[in-house]
C-alpha cells in the first residue's frame, strides 16, 4: 500500500504509539503508524503491566502526580477499549502490597507513602501475616504498605486492542522502518522509509521506546534512552491460593531490589526482576539470564515458601526505556516544529494519558500538566539527579 500524505505520522506501534493513534484518530485525523516489527513486539509485549503508583515513581512530585494521573487514565481506558474491540485485556482491580524486610526499607516506605495522595494502610508485621498466612515467618517483616488503588492488565492484549480500535477509526498501521525525517526550513514535512517511499506530514510523533536514540541523528539533539532489561518467569502453582495482589519486597535482597514482584493470574504467577541500564546500542534480547532466574526464584520462595512446589511454565524478557535521568521524555523537540517525543517509564501506566498528550500536542489543545521537567531539550546539558527506576537501590534502602 502506498500512502503519500497523512495528517500525523506516529513512529512506533507499542502501547504509547497505539494509544496516540487511538486518540488522534478519534479526532478524525488521518493517522499513519509506522512500525518496523509488529504491534507490541518491544517493551509493550514484555511487561507485567501493573497499574498504580509504584513508590519509586513518587519523587519528584511532578513525576508522582503524572504517574498517578496516568494510571487512573489507563484504568479507565483498558476496560473501555476491551468493550470496543472484543479483546479481553485481562483487566482487574487488586491491591498493591509492599513489604519492608529491613528497618531502612520500612523507614523509606513510611516516608514515601503520604506523598502518593492515595487510599492506603500501613500494616504492622502481625497484620501482614493476617493478610497472607503463607508469608514466610522466618523472614523478618518490619511492616507493609497496602494500597487499595491498583490494578493489572495484560499489556500485550491492551496494545492489540488499542491498535485494533485505532484501525476501526481509520488509522493505518504499516510495517516500515523510518530512515530519516523530511524537513522544510525549521519544520518537519514527513518521513523517509526503508522502501524508498516518503510519507508527507507536518506532524510526527516519536513513540519509539528503547529505539528513541535512533531518532537523535534525525533531530540533531541528544535523546539518551537506555534499555533496562526486565526478566520475568511465569510460574504454575496448584497449592493453596495466594493473596491476589501486586507484591513488592523491599530490602529482602542484596543489592536491594524493590522491583521484584508477584502478580496473581488464576493459578499462575508472574515474577520479575530488572537489571541495570545498558549504555550500548540496543539490540533486542529476549534471553533470560540464569542469574536473574535464580534471583527471581530465590526471592519468590523466600517470601512464600509454598512456591517451592511451583513449576516454571514460561519466560519473558524485554527492554524498558529509561532516559538518562529516569524521567520520561515528553514534548516538542527544539528547532524543528511538528515533532514530538514520548518515551520512558512508566509507559504502561501512562499509555492512556500519553496518548492523549500526543493528541493535545498535535491539535494544539491545553495540556493536562506542565511538560517543563520532561522536555527533550533538557539533555542539552548534563543531567544531575536520578529518578524512577534509576533511583532504586541508590543508597535509599
Amino acid at each position: 500500500m502506498s500512502i503519500k500524505r497523512a495528517d500525523v505520522i506516529v513512529i512506533g506501534a507499542g502501547l504509547v504509539g497505539s494509544s496516540a493513534a487511538y486518540f488522534l484518530s478519534k479526532e478524525g485525523l488521518k493517522v499513519v503508524v509506522l512500525e518496523k516489527n509488529a504491534v507490541g513486539s518491544g517493551t509493550s509485549g514484555h511487561a507485567p503491566a501493573s497499574l498504580g503508583l509504584s513508590l519509586h515513581y513518587t519523587e519528584p512530585p511532578v513525576l508522582g502526580e503524572m504517574s498517578r494521573w496516568g494510571s487512573q487514565q489507563t484504568m479507565e481506558l483498558a476496560p473501555a477499549v476491551a468493550q470496543e474491540t472484543g479483546i479481553d485485556v485481562h483487566f482487574k482491580m487488586h491491591p498493591y502490597f509492599i513489604l519492608a524486610f529491613s528497618p531502612q526499607a520500612w523507614q523509606e516506605i513510611r516516608r514515601l507513602a503520604p506523598l502518593q495522595n492515595l487510599d492506603y494502610e500501613l500494616l504492622t508485621p502481625a497484620e501482614c501475616y493476617q493478610r497472607e498466612p503463607q508469608l514466610n515467618r522466618e523472614v523478618e517483616v518490619y511492616g507493609a504498605l497496602w494500597v487499595h488503588w491498583a490494578a493489572r492488565v495484560d499489556a500485550y492484549r491492551l496494545n492489540l486492542a488499542l491498535a485494533r480500535a485505532a484501525e476501526q477509526q481509520g488509522a493505518q498501521f504499516l510495517t516500515r522502518t523510518v530512515t530519516a525525517l523530511v524537513k522544510e526550513g525549521g519544520k518537519v514535512a514527513g518521513v523517509l522509509t526503508s522502501n524508498g517511499e516518503p510519507i508527507l506530514s507536518d506532524k510526527v510523533v516519536l513513540a519509539m521506546g528503547v529505539w528513541t536514540p535512533d531518532a537523535a541523528k534525525w533531530l540533531g539533539i541528544p535523546l539518551p534512552v537506555h534499555a533496562i532489561k526486565g526478566e520475568q518467569l511465569l510460574l504454575e502453582y496448584d497449592g493453596p491460593p495466594i493473596l491476589d495482589a501486586h507484591w513488592h519486597g523491599w530490602g529482602i535482597s542484596s543489592p536491594p531490589m524493590s522491583h521484584l514482584l508477584i502478580t496473581r493470574r488464576g493459578n499462575s504467577y508472574v515474577l520479575g526482576t530488572t537489571g541495570g541500564p545498558s549504555n550500548e546500542t540496543y539490540v533486542f534480547d529476549n534471553t533470560t539470564r540464569p542469574e536473574a532466574e535464580h534471583a527471581i526464584i530465590s526471592f519468590a520462595t523466600r517470601l512464600l515458601p509454598c512456591l517451592k512446589a511451583a513449576t516454571v511454565a514460561g519466560r519473558l524478557t524485554g527492554p524498558q526505556p529509561i532516559p538518562d535521568d529516569g524521567l520520561p521524555i515528553l514534548g516538542p523537540v527544539p528547532d524543528l516544529d511538528g515533532v514530538y517525543v514520548i518515551a520512558g517509564n512508566p509507559g504502561v501506566q501512562c499509555c492512556a494519558s500519553w496518548g492523549k498528550l500526543a493528541r493535545d500536542l498535535v491539535i494544539g489543545r491545553p495540556l493536562a500538566y506542565s511538560l517543563k521537567p520532561f522536555l527533550p531539550e533538557r539533555f542539552t546539558k548534563p543531567v544531575q539527579a536520578k529518578h524512577g527506576l534509576l533511583a532504586v537501590g541508590r543508597g535509599r534502602l
